[in-house]
């Protein structure tokens, strides 16, 4: 009877996985795109001196108003007689949103914006390119207002330096890739204001003051109204879920019979729950009612504690029960390679992390993509991270083989056994198959969300006349499948208050199937 329900159990937590996450996924899908993107035209003002007005000490920042008080405003066309203008005059400016009328919102999360620089023709880019000049320097400076009209007050100022990347398209056109400008963690403010003064242009020995340009835009991105709403809504069910669940395992593990020592696995499930609850927290509603420009970075670094307990515990829980040295107890420290391994991974990509959003939290222009320097150290971090996954994942197959192959040699030795120990195994057995399945699912799903290009944010997947939100549904239904995926590990290897009959074993106790496998390797 035990394996029969044991089965039933099986079938209908697995059904539970796929159902929870199919829905997750239609949520997304039919829902909102995750971001919007805004493409905003540098206007141009002829004054004095701009570099005077970007270090101004009284921090006031140029916009229509001020430009026509303090020199004049130049149309998109007469860009064509640019080299009249030298750069020492000129001061790039825009309004974020572009329309006076409209305003940005809190639940727009956080505020990316890149630099767009258009030429006239492609014999200038082309120049930048063979002789390695295609390194922009500007001085920047954000500022914000909580009104539709008034004074602008600072936020931040500082020199950029980015390196603008051309090449021919299909057409035979030369176009140019936009270059990060700066990124806030909080839209917390109504409307910005973005001033840009050039110095000067790269071969400016050749070409006068702005004529190599034909236009200086900004392309901003934040994330929708309907998907904050849409995250909102999703950790407010899933948080008090989790903490429920949570609360039961621990309850479970402390009325359970004291002769059952708890399990590393068990441990490991423990912290993977309290990681998942730390994470479903909805801490980004602090960003309604507060500037939170720190939000990203703590965002970012409570996923990385949960992907690296769950990644953790999927290795030891494999490794586990492919031990054939008899131990029954182990620690931590038993498997230190897989430790250091996701160890190493996780902390280049913190380094990583905190090297560029952790910057950006007091300086929002800094980039660890602005100069050739940097961009190397930041694929040294990358790179040290992904060959550590990279040898990560090759563990993890090679376990899972293992541990596999050895569970169908030992099923064919449960004949020998009496004919209640042998169903209490084949439960056990099947929960340990199911382990491995929704395990490697889970492992393939969250892998494949990780690699997808960052450009389907944007995109959309048209049906006929439906569109599909293809990123947010990978978003959603990853995050519904990691939430279903630990919540129903920690219920089906929840201690048991009851001993087996048997053996006064627990029959949900790991360990149990591991000391089987162990004790016959032996034999």
């Amino acid at each position: 009877m035990a394996s029969k329900m044991s089965c039933w159990s099986v079938v209908l937590m697995l059904s539970i996985l796929l159902g929870s996450t199919i829905v997750f996924f239609i949520i997304g899908a039919l829902g909102p795109l995750s971001t919007q993107g805004v493409h905003h035209p540098m206007s141009l003002c002829i004054v004095p001196s701009s570099h005077k007005i970007v270090w101004d000490s009284s921090k006031r920042m140029i916009d229509d108003e001020q430009c026509k008080t303090m020199g004049r405003s130049v149309s998109l066309n007469e860009l064509e007689k640019a080299e009249l203008y030298p750069t020492e005059n000129a001061l790039f400016y825009t309004p974020i949103p572009f329309l006076k009328k409209n305003v940005m919102s809190r639940l727009f999360h956080f505020l990316i914006v890149d630099l767009g620089i258009n030429f006239k023709t492609s014999e200038y880019p082309k120049k930048l390119m063979k002789h390695n000049l295609n390194t922009f320097r500007a001085e920047v400076s954000l500022g914000y207002r909580n009104k539709i009209s008034g004074p602008w007050t600072r936020l931040a100022s500082g020199n950029v330096s980015r390196t603008v990347s051309c090449s021919p398209n299909h057409m035979g056109v030369t176009t140019c890739d936009h270059a990060h400008l700066f990124e806030l963690g909080s839209c917390h403010h109504k409307q910005y204001m973005v001033n840009l003064f050039f110095p000067s242009l790269p071969l400016d020995n050749m070409y006068k003051g702005l004529s190599p340009l034909a236009r200086v835009s900004l392309y901003e991105v934040h994330q929708s109204m309907a998907f904050t709403k849409l995250w909102f809504v999703l950790k407010s069910v899933l948080c008090p879920i989790s903490i429920a669940v949570l609360i039961w395992f621990r309850y479970r593990m402390g009325t359970a019979d004291n002769s059952q020592q708890r399990t590393l696995q068990q441990r490991l499930m423990s912290f993977m729950g309290y990681t998942l609850v730390f994470y479903n927290v909805p801490f980004d509603l602090l960003s309604l009612y507060f500037d939170c420009p720190w939000l990203l970075v703590f965002n970012d670094f409570r996923q990385g504690l949960y992907v690296a307990a769950l990644f953790s515990f999927w290795i030891i829980s494999v490794q586990e029960h492919c031990r054939k040295d008899g131990e029954t107890q182990t620690s931590i420290g038993t498997y230190w390679k897989e430790m250091g391994v996701v160890l190493l991974a996780c902390t280049f990509l913190f380094i990583y992390e905190f090297c560029e959003r952790g910057i950006q939290v007091v300086f929002p222009f800094y980039s660890l993509w602005g100069n050739w320097l940097s961009i190397s150290v930041a694929w040294v971090f990358i790179g040290i991270a992904s060959l550590s996954a990279l040898l990560y994942l090759l563990m993890f197959l090679v376990a899972t083989v293992r541990a596999y192959l050895e569970l169908r040699r030992k099923e064919k030795e449960l004949s020998s056994l009496s004919e209640s120990a042998r169903r209490s195994y084949e439960g056990l057995f099947g929960q340990f198959k199911f382990f491995l399945f929704v395990t490697v699912l889970v492992a393939v799903c969250s892998i494949a969300t990780v690699v997808l290009p960052t450009e389907m944010m944007l995109h959309q997947w048209q049906h006929g006349k439906n569109e599909y939100a293809v990123y947010t549904a990978l978003l959603t239904g990853n995050y519904g499948m990691w939430n279903a995926y630990t919540l129903l590990i920690m219920i089906l290897y929840a201690p048991s208050k009851q001993k087996a009959a048997s053996n006064g074993a627990d029959e949900t106790d790991p360990s149990k199937l591991q000391k089987f496998l162990s004790k016959q390797s032996q034999n």
